[in-house]
């Protein structure tokens, strides 16, 4: 097929696999697939030298020099370094994400042409620091991200696409998405198959796949340990090799009441069992780390299980029986299985930017087919805030206490106001904490950065105020704007982000990532 014109992708940038998808001028969704032929790339890279290799090959050289190989740095975005060294370097997972991010762009332009425009997924439950990190993972990697959005909202575009407009009438589901590091549970409700709202939304930024594989590592590791008298831990190539073997065996579990995983080292060979129900036993706390979340919600939300008409589930690790078993036992209902799970957040991104660049009409010279772009034109979603925002104020028993501005679960955008004093006569700057979380004091909450409003007039009297707009935009990013009330004038307001990367920062680690040669 000849690229076309308008090309403007969706990525699900995953914490163990990421995906590039396009909608093409008939409407038709489609994962893109690397250069080695697979349409999920792991999210997996190996530095050899000023060669970065990402995907299969990087998780296979990886089992011989894990110290030169990063995985699962999605974890660590919004903090400033990955979470160990690699090559003896500190790397920031932004600059991680953007090789991932280059490579999927290259594999997909020998399809389409130039690939510039993306729309970039994110957890639901994602702060505005990893949103943030997020979007300059993109700019880095010499994308133009004109959009983010939830994963969960992205499959639920995905699930409603596929439908006739009008078909189903109105619905409310339960997104329940659990994927290779992440876990998000979203309420929406679903009108006429494109018009999407999110009710409320939850989740764990520390909880997925991965986390259950590390309880098969153990689990094994203990069992060999008792029966050969060896520690696999010691040594990282044969661990390495344990933990890609543990994914494929937890694969089989989905298929398969059990399976045997054979393990070599110290010169002992030992296949060590696990059925479903022992797998089950080891990770029960896991489990029910995500059953508590959706019952969380759902009660929070004022719904009971009666009105919610789906569950539809998204991310690879859903497809463990367990979960399937659980959501079931706790629901009443049986879950969806329609979706792809592995790729309908991909297809909802590509869904989304496809809407995007039709804008609030289907014109004409979009390149795409007339009912096709009216379809697109129509879909329509609202997200919510996943952490209420608020400033660090000083309560009566002198502690800095979280004073919340923007409830979570607003519907967005949103817009509060909130007018400060500033301390001192004269004073030409005023520094407030913004904050993100329910804790009821600041240090239980995640600190964006401090909000710096600076230029202000000389001769403002002590307490004379300055009306700061807080507010949420569509993509769950913090923005600020102030006023000087007797002036009626703006003020110059800026976050100042302790571990955030400037734009200075941002070219010089796009110069690092254009510098690698990517394969």
């Amino acid at each position: 097929m000849a690229a076309e014109s308008n090309t403007i992708a969706g990525i699900d940038l995953g914490t163990t696999y990421s995906s590039i998808a396009w909608v093409d001028s008939s409407g038709h969704v489609e994962v893109l697939p690397n250069s080695e032929g697979f349409l999920a790339t792991n999210s997996v890279v190996f530095f050899d030298g000023r060669t970065a290799i990402v995907g299969r090959e990087a998780a296979k050289a990886a089992l011989l020099e894990p110290d030169k190989a990063a995985e699962c740095f999605k974890r660590d975005m919004g903090r400033p370094y990955y979470n160990r060294k690699v090559c003896g370097k500190e790397m920031r997972p932004e600059v991680l994400s953007a090789i991932v991010l280059k490579k999927l762009k290259q594999d997909a332009e020998r399809r389409l042409g130039t690939v510039r425009d993306v729309v970039l997924t994110v957890p639901a439950y994602f702060d505005d620091c990893r949103r943030k990190a997020t979007q300059d993972a993109g700019k880095i990697a010499g994308l133009n991200v004109v959009d983010i959005i939830n994963e969960p909202t992205a499959a639920a575009i995905c699930y409603g696409y596929g439908r006739a407009a009008g078909a189903d009438g109105e619905k409310i589901i339960l997104v329940y998405d659990l994927g290779g590091g992440t876990f998000d549970a979203t309420l929406m409700r679903v009108s006429g198959g494109n018009q999407f709202y999110t009710i409320a939304t939850d989740g764990d930024v520390m909880l997925g796949g991965k986390d259950w594989d590390q309880r098969i590592i153990d689990y094994v590791v203990a069992d060999f340990q008792r029966n050969v008298h060896a520690d696999l831990r010691q040594d990282p190539p044969t661990y390495q090799e344990l933990a890609l073997r543990v994914e494929e065996c937890k694969r089989t579990l989905s298929k398969r009441n059990s399976v045997t995983i054979p393990v070599a080292y110290a010169g002992r060979r030992l296949g060590v069992p696990l059925d479903r129900e022992k797998f089950k036993q080891i990770s029960s706390d896991l489990l029910a780390r995500t059953q508590s979340t959706i019952e969380l919600l759902v009660r929070n939300a004022g719904l009971t299980w009666n009105r919610v008409d789906a569950l539809l589930l998204s991310g690879g690790s859903t497809r463990m029986a367990m979960v399937r078993e659980m959501i079931a036992k706790v629901t009443g209902k049986e879950p969806d299985t329609s979706l792809d799970e592995d790729l309908a957040v991909a297809k909802g991104a590509a869904i989304h930017a496809a809407s995007l660049r039709l804008g609030e009409g289907a014109a004409p010279d979009s390149g795409f087919q007339e009912a096709t772009a009216t379809k697109l034109a129509a879909i329509k979603h609202q997200n919510v805030n996943s952490h209420s925002l608020g400033v660090a104020a000083l309560n009566r028993d002198r502690r800095l206490a979280n004073v919340t501005l923007i409830p979570k679960n607003s519907p967005l955008p949103a817009t509060r106001s909130q007018a400060f004093g500033v301390s001192a006569p004269n004073a030409s700057v005023v520094e407030i904490k913004v904050l993100e979380g329910e804790a009821p004091l600041a240090d239980g909450c995640i600190e964006i950065g401090t909000c710096r409003i600076s230029d202000l007039p000389h001769g403002l009297p002590k307490g004379a105020p300055i009306d700061v707009s807080f507010s949420y935009s569509e993509d769950g990013r913090v923005h600020l704007r102030a006023i000087v009330r007797a002036l009626k004038r703006g003020a110059f307001v800026e976050i100042v982000r302790p571990e955030g990367l400037t734009e200075h920062d941002l070219e010089r680690q796009a110069q690092v990532v254009s510098g690698l040669e990517i394969i």
